[in-house]
């Protein structure tokens, strides 16, 4: 196996996972071998390819010890405000050399040989930071495919659904970390359809699992509608064919 190709022997899994789990007292160390861990072995890969198959793994099992009362507070605000950070870290302005070798042309590169549209696309956290976090990867992602994307910070429902109505997009991507953001991501996916029934909404559930058409009906989501478990789906399918992020279809009983 070569000196790059981490994703299969895990090592680069392995770290961010111990820095998602690390005890209050561990998590400082943890985070800077996580780091130590990216910057060797993630040189020439892409932005995408580092989010799907280490911070967001990382992050959701940091969610489900969170909410198996298996994290304390201070220690998953430190997870946060390190990942913001890493993120940060990764994503340069695009005249600069992006840090820790981590390759973005590649995705662009990809959308001009296909002939894909550019689209405006609004990321909206279903609940918490971690679906916030998320939702920035997405947005730079989906940047670096040549779309226009943003994400609107954290706030009140009304205050995300405000600044979705400004925005005017073409696309809107609920993002979402399981275990339990299933509910707040129904919630705020009916909200988006009873303030704009012709809005094209997607929802994003990452590092998901179980059988996507089922979670789907689950959400509410308008037929045709699906979920999406990694930023590389949702990337593929708003490069793809016209119809592979459907015009959304009114479900009865979506709002309740």
């Amino acid at each position: 196996m070569g000196e790059h190709d981490v994703f299969g022997d895990g090592e680069a899994e392995a770290g961010a996972a111990g820095f998602a789990g690390a005890g209050f007292v561990d998590a400082i160390e943890a985070f800077e071998e996580a780091r130590q861990v990216l910057e060797n072995h993630l040189e020439g890969k892409t932005l995408e390819e580092l989010y799907d198959s280490v911070l967001i793994p990382a992050l959701s099992l940091a969610e489900q010890d969170r909410h198996q009362n298996l994290l304390e507070d201070a220690n998953q605000k430190f997870i946060c405000q390190s990942t913001r950070e890493l993120i940060d870290e990764f994503w340069e302005p695009r005249s600069e050399e992006p840090a820790v070798g981590v390759d973005r042309g590649g995705l662009s590169i990809a959308v001009a040989a296909h002939g894909g549209a550019s689209r405006k696309v609004v990321c909206v956290p279903a609940r918490d930071e971690a679906d916030e976090i998320v939702a920035i990867m997405l947005a730079q992602v989906l940047e670096t495919a040549g779309h226009q994307a943003l994400c609107i910070p954290l706030g009140t429902a009304a205050e995300m659904l405000a600044q979705v109505k400004d925005e005017r997009p073409d696309v809107v991507c609920i993002s979402a970390l399981p275990p339990f953001a299933i509910p707040h991501a129904r919630a705020l996916y009916a909200k988006l359809r009873a303030q704009d029934s012709k809005l094209r909404i997607v929802v994003g559930l990452w590092n998901f699992t179980d059988d996507p058409t089922k979670v789907s009906r689950r959400l509410g989501l308008s037929e045709g509608a699906r979920a999406f478990t990694t930023l590389a789906e949702l990337r593929q399918a708003l490069e793809g064919a016209p119809d592979a992020v459907p015009d959304p279809i009114p479900v009865a009983g979506a709002d309740d």
